[in-house]
């Protein structure tokens, strides 16, 4: 009975091991998700500006060379 129930307890406890291990992973995925979120919508808005700068600056060249 001592034998079952030290490998019960020993198997709570890598349940709790595991499940600590999981939380910090699913915390840092949150935040490795967030991470790049943030910088795809840095890059998305830096496309838009460069799309923005290109075609105003074609527009300003067009209108001065008429």
């Amino acid at each position: 009975m001592d034998a079952i129930r030290e490998i019960i307890e020993d198997q709570t406890l890598q349940i709790s091991d595991l499940t600590e291990i999981v939380k910090k992973q699913s915390e840092e995925i949150r935040v490795l998700k967030a991470k790049w979120r943030a910088k795809e919508s840095l890059e998305e808005e830096a496309r838009q500006q460069k799309i923005k700068d290109e075609s105003s600056s074609w527009f300003f060249a067009s209108r001065t060379s008429d």
